[in-house]
């Protein structure tokens, strides 16, 4: 089990590639896969192991659990999680809890290093302050999703599996055996950008929506690999269940390289899932799968929709059933009766457009009637409507009712998210929405119930109904709370449980193995994805399938889910293995090739140094590092004699476990020529180099050349032998300039002391090496190592060669515009070690300013003294642009280059026309046209010298005898003709264009809209009021004709004027609109038994017509203004109870009494859906077809012809059951027995006595 543990350490480089391994012979640093960190190495297990096989793991290479002494180490380890940690949260140290040092209750908690029983120190280090008083042993490394501290958890289970830390010190790397082996091993060839290996994808292809409609007409999809030899390329194509290889016949259809570009795509011919092979003389890798799918937008049916009928005052909400469509997404937007009419939820602040299209109404008036259009267009376009699919007109019926305050109640099915099961790095948009009647907006407000912070990340809008969290990630999946109150009023909430998924991505991905032949290799990937990811294993690009292979070779072959085990390794197993996860959100693939080596022991590369000097009583280190499959043993001699060195630690000569020889207090007979030989089965080699012994201080081991990564820590090896009787200092020279370990500097009166971020010394064995952090481009140089004593000085020399991604380009200047492109030139950048294979170029549109990607694929130039021009295409006319361009190799893509100067394309006609073209209304005489502005980057042109030409003509007239008029502001929106009084509400035909000092722009469709209508002339007759109740009237008349000649235009609805008789004059009246052809309305909030003078008008958009003959009436008494009294309820049977109650008296100022009502409803329904019984005259009713375990709510009222009178109070409650168990879920009111069938309660506890009282009646009976 160690040894698996051994073979999955991971070391990640977050800017490095697979090639980064053919550098670490280059090092005298940490081997791969540790990682330096001033004087300590680290190893990060990604795999989990018990706290006993961690141990045992990281002490196997002379190392242990770390432990973090320092904030700088601290913050090294915390950098390192952010960047690989994935979704390991917890990770093991050398931690522990002192339980000497705490008491029996938890109190004076001390924690201890393991290795030395140090006290842990650094509170700053925790999570939080309860983090470390959880219960638990271990000191862990934690994370929430986004802060990284200190944690306890208990590591005694045998579940409490962990990723861990090991770590050594510098002095100590000789005690590590195990080195993970590079491309460059085996090979002679040390010049890395040569190293031949496999096929590794850098780019690969996307998924594409491809839409017919829009202007873009070709796909491309990308695939390029980093191999030597270089890569070709195939494509396949899954379509209908069937593999097949892209048709090359297909006209349509190219491939250049890794590209694949189809022209005009079509959805019969050339949609599936597209997957690349990469492939060279090492083997074959596939790419993900990248998916082709085409976008539509049907129309809507034709067929009439039926009307939505709802009642004053209360919510509802109108369907927009969109048509079938490709895209998963669409924008929604809604407008009543015309198009001039677009309903904005901004102005409207009780209505709400749910991201499924939904209109929503917090309450309806009899003003929110009439018909309404839903429009649909296609995500992230700026379509108007004729672009989109419009609906049938939706009637909205309103029925007119008595309004009242109703407190707020969250829509069904809300909140609701979209999309409705959302993967990591979509944005999502959770909606609530409530019904309710309020003067003001209701209030609401978002929080977590699953005790999780809220999103950092997340913000609101649309008056905080609704909630947008972009990017989102798992951690955010939870349950999520919506509250929504009215002022002075109660609130509702509503919760919804977010879950995210997540397509596929490795954890731990596949690691390039270089083993020797006959060994055993273990492959293991470990990938996330929500729901779980299935696992398939492939070898060059074709799925592993040990049944189709031949018996001797399926045996040594084993897959078990995520692990490949292949035994007594064969060189036909060599190759290119993948490991791809699956899950029903995609397919993604980890690459990684399989290298067996099986050579003779070689000291070709790295032969002992020829010339080793020691000084008298100091210390001389050999090295023998040859290189072997299967690893060999080492034998030193000297002079040609045996000498047997020893591996005790005390031993003056000794071998370490590495096979270096190390010889301290050296003395002059151990000069002489010192001998390596390594053997394996294959053969025997062997290396000699002789060590001189001097009197004087010596350089003994001195620096070497090397090749290094950019950010990668690198250590520079030096060290003198020299007499410990004299003293001896390490100074270190980069290039010309002395390097300062510690920097002084003074800012006026004080004095700053600091050290040098990039270097540090060596300690130990290591004293003369030089650590340089975070290796950079300008670290590069000659580097000299100088030792002094007080008598001698000494120095030796090394070339120290950074690699990385290129330099960034120089000098980047723009010229030669036109009206989409622009001819940029700039100086290649250094190419740091990789060729250049490529350049992009980004953009920054002075009106937008965010870079994005503009141009890639840019050829390199032959030479670095050669310029590179290049055109850059697609983009907007007269904008001004910045650019900058950046240089890819191998590694990765470098630093951009300085931002060019402002370049601005040509001048060009308008390619858009406005949006919304639409009018109508206005005054009398005039033809009133209203359109969208268009944004300034539509305008392609100066905006001070550009416009709209607005066209119209009467739909009559032929199609010469257009009129147009030339409107020099950008800004105007709305354009007035006065076409005389005569042409009232006349059908005219409208469009417009944009123009420019370059021409005009597209001519909008044609839209037809009416000019203003005159006043109506229609007089309404017949005029009489019925009585509705003590404080409303139904007002009745004989409608008038809506015709154009009687109502100049279009009857918009009545309006019914009213004032009291011989108390207000006309001129104070108030009045109701009543909208739509109607032949009644009723008007409400009256005075009761008091005499009203009414008439009724109609109108029109123009205004009122002339009034009607005054009628006068007279509004009833008032209702009951007594409650009922002393109500009870009794049990009938298992679904009945007898209510009973005392009854009211109305007196002369009151109607008389009709009856009562019995309205009951269940616990937690809104009382407006409450039932009502009619009991007639009767104080007493049976109220029938209850159900058990309800929990039901009742009051009663007396009715008159003057309305419904005072309910019943308090709220009476009861259940029926089969016993008589009380349940106090409500403090303040008390639970009253009836028999075994029944309970009831009121918050009366006189009540509550009496009908105890008669309980214990009914159950003696």
């Amino acid at each position: 089990m160690m040894k698996m543990y051994k073979l999955f350490s991971l070391f990640l480089f977050t800017s490095l590639i697979d090639s980064s391994h053919a550098y670490a012979s280059g090092t005298y640093d940490c081997p791969l896969p540790w990682i330096s960190n001033a004087a300590n190495c680290y190893r990060f297990v990604l795999f989990t192991a018990s706290i006993t096989d961690a141990k045992a793991d990281c002490a196997a290479d002379g190392a242990k659990l770390v432990e973090v002494r320092n904030i700088a180490e601290h913050d090294f380890i915390i950098r390192w999680l952010m960047t690989n940690a994935k979704d390991r949260d917890e990770w093991f140290t050398g931690g522990v809890r002192d339980s000497r040092a705490s008491g029996p209750d938890g109190s004076n908690i001390k924690y201890v290093w393991e290795s030395d029983q140090a006290e842990v120190a650094g509170l700053q280090f925790w999570f939080s302050l309860q983090a470390r008083q959880k219960p638990g042993n271990r000191i862990v490394y934690y994370t929430d999703g986004g802060k990284w501290g200190w944690s306890i958890l208990d590591d005694t289970p045998a579940s409490a599996t962990r990723p861990y830390i090991c770590q050594i010190s510098k002095e100590l790397l000789y005690m590590i055996v195990n080195v993970d082996r590079g491309f460059d091993f085996g090979v002679n060839e040390i010049d890395p950008v040569q190293l031949q290996k496999g096929p590794v994808l850098i780019v690969q292809p996307v998924d594409t929506v491809y839409d017919p409609a829009s202007a873009i007409t070709r796909i491309v999809m990308n695939c390029e690999a980093d191999a030597n030899p270089l890569a070709s390329y195939e494509w396949f194509v899954d379509r209908e269940l069937r593999r097949s290889p892209v048709n090359l016949t297909d006209p349509k259809i190219t491939i250049t390289g890794g590209r694949l570009t189809i022209e005009k795509p079509s959805d019969t011919t050339h949609n599936g899932d597209y997957q690349c092979v990469a492939s060279n003389s090492f083997g074959s890798v596939l790419s993900n799968r990248a998916q082709l799918t085409f976008g539509y937008l049907n129309d809507f049916p034709k067929s009439n929709r039926d009307p939505v009928v709802a009642t004053a005052f209360t919510g509802t909400g109108i369907e927009c059933i969109p048509p079938k469509s490709g895209y998963s997404s669409l924008s929604f937007i809604w407008y009543k009766d015309n198009f001039m009419n677009h309903l904005r939820p901004n102005v409207k602040w009780y209505t709400f457009v749910s991201n499924d299209g939904k209109l929503y109404f917090q309450f309806v008036t009899k003003d929110d009637e009439g018909d309404y259009f839903c429009t649909v267009s296609r995500p992230n376009t700026m379509d108007n409507f004729q672009e989109g699919k419009l609906s049938q007109p939706i009637p909205l019926r309103v029925t007119e009712t008595v309004g009242s305050e109703q407190e707020p109640q969250i829509v069904n099915s809300f909140p609701k998210a979209f999309p409705s099961s959302p993967q990591v790095g979509d944005n999502v948009r959770i909606e609530c929405i409530a019904f309710g009647t309020s003067v003001s907006q209701m209030t609401y407000s978002w929080n977590r119930t699953d005790g999780k912070a809220m999103p950092s990340n997340a913000n609101f809008s649309d008056y905080n109904r609704v909630m947008s969290i972009p990017n989102v990630q798992l951690s955010h999946s939870g349950r999520y709370q919506c509250l929504v109150s009215r002022k002075l009023g109660l609130y509702t909430a509503g919760d919804i449980a977010l879950s995210v998924e997540a397509r596929p991505y490795f954890t731990i991905p596949l690691q390039d193995k270089h083993v020797d032949k006959e060994s055993t290799v273990n492959w293991m990937c470990v990938a996330g994805g929500v729901p779980m990811v299935t696992y398939l294993w492939y070898v060059n690009g074709t799925v592993l399938n040990t049944t189709r292979m031949a018996p001797d070779t399926r045996g040594r072959f084993r897959v078990a889910n995520n692990v490949l085990t292949i035994t007594s390794v064969q060189p036909s197993d060599a190759g290119m293995y993948q490991c791809s996860a699956s899950n029903e959100h995609g397919m993604r693939m980890s690459s990684a090739q399989l290298r067996v080596l099986w050579f003779p022991p070689s000291f070709a590369k790295f032969p002992l140094q020829p010339n080793t000097y020691g000084t008298l009583m100091g210390n001389a280190t050999l090295i023998c590092n040859p290189e072997s499959a299967p690893p060999s043993t080492k034998t030193w001699l000297k002079n040609g004699i045996d000498l047997n060195p020893s591996t005790d630690l005390q031993q003056r000569i000794r071998k370490l476990p590495n096979g270096n020889l190390h010889i301290t207090q050296l003395q002059s007979d151990d000069s002489g020529n010192y001998t390596c030989e390594a053997e394996n089965p294959l053969g025997k080699a062997s290396s000699t180099g002789q060590l001189t012994v001097l009197p004087t201080t010596t350089i003994s081991q001195p620096p070497r050349d090397m090749v290094v990564m950019v950010n990668q820590t690198t250590f520079i090896f030096c060290g003198a032998s020299y007499s410990p009787a004299i003293d001896i200092t390490y100074d270190w020279w980069h290039n010309t300039y002395k390097v300062m370990f510690v920097k002084v500097r003074n800012l006026g009166n004080s004095v700053y002391v600091y050290s040098e971020p990039h270097y540090t010394r060596g300690t130990g064995i290591n004293r003369g090496g030089l650590y340089i952090n975070y290796t950079q481009f300008f670290h590069a140089g000659t580097y000299a190592c100088v030792a002094k004593s007080s008598t001698q000085e000494i120095r030796a020399i090394s070339r120290l060669t950074v690699m990385g991604p290129p330099g960034e380009p120089a000098g980047i200047v723009c010229s030669n515009p036109t009206q989409t492109n622009m001819t940029l030139t700039f100086w290649p950048g250094r190419d740091n070690g990789k060729p250049i294979t490529s350049y992009v170029v980004e953009s920054r549109n002075r009106l937008e300013m965010y870079w994005k990607l503009q141009k890639t694929g840019i050829p390199p130039s032959a030479d670095v003294n050669t310029r590179i021009t290049t055109v850059v295409g697609g983009l907007s006319p007269y904008a001004q642009y910045e650019f900058r361009a950046a240089g890819i190799n191998s590694i990765g893509q470098g630093v951009p280059s300085k931002i060019s100067g402002i370049c601005q394309t040509d001048q060009a006609p308008p390619v858009e026309y406005p949006a919304n073209l639409g009018g109508g209304g206005g005054k009398v005489g005039t033809l009133n046209i209203s359109w969208d502005a268009m944004p300034v980057s539509a305008w392609n042109a100066d905006p001070s010298r550009s416009g709209y030409v607005v066209y119209w003509k009467r739909s009559d007239m032929a199609d010469d005898q257009w009129d147009h008029e030339r409107i020099n502001n950008t800004k105007m929106t709305k354009f007035v003709k006065t076409v005389g009084q005569n042409f009232f509400y006349t059908k005219y035909n409208i469009r417009i264009q944009a123009y420019n000092p370059m021409g005009v722009g597209p001519m909008s469709p044609t839209v037809d809209i009416m000019s203003a209508e005159d006043l109506p002339k229609g007089v309404p007759i017949s005029v009489k009021a019925v009585y509705y109740n003590a404080t409303a009237i139904t007002v009745e008349w004989r409608p008038v004709d809506n015709t154009v000649e009687v109502m100049r235009g279009v009857l918009l609805g009545y309006r019914i004027n009213y004032w009291i008789d011989q108390e207000e004059e006309e001129t104070m009246a108030l009045f109701k609109i009543i909208r739509n052809q109607t032949d009644h309305g009723l008007i409400i909030g009256l005075r009761e038994n008091t005499n009203y003078m009414i008439n009724v008008q109609a109108l029109n958009t123009a205004g009122n017509g002339p009034k009607s003959e005054n009628y006068r009436t007279k509004t009833l008494r008032a209702a009951p203004v007594e409650a009922p009294q002393d109500v009870r309820i009794s049990i009938v049977d298992h679904a009945s109870v007898l209510i009973t109650w005392r009854g009211v008296y109305t007196t002369i100022d009151e109607e008389p009494l009709n009856g009562y009502t019995v309205r009951y409803w269940k616990r937690g329904e809104n009382i407006y859906v409450a039932t009502n019984k009619d009991a007639g005259k009767e104080i007493r009713y049976v109220l029938g077809e209850l159900e058990q375990f309800v929990q039901y709510e009742l009051r009663v009222f007396g009715y008159s012809r003057g309305g419904d009178g005072l309910q019943s109070s308090p709220t009476m409650e009861f259940i029926l059951g089969p016993d008589c168990k009380i349940r106090e879920d409500s403090p303040d009111k008390d639970y009253i027995y009836k028999c075994d069938a029944c309970r009831t309660r009121s918050s009366t506890a006189v009540f509550a006595t009496l009908m105890l009282y008669l309980g214990r009646i009914l159950l003696q009976s």
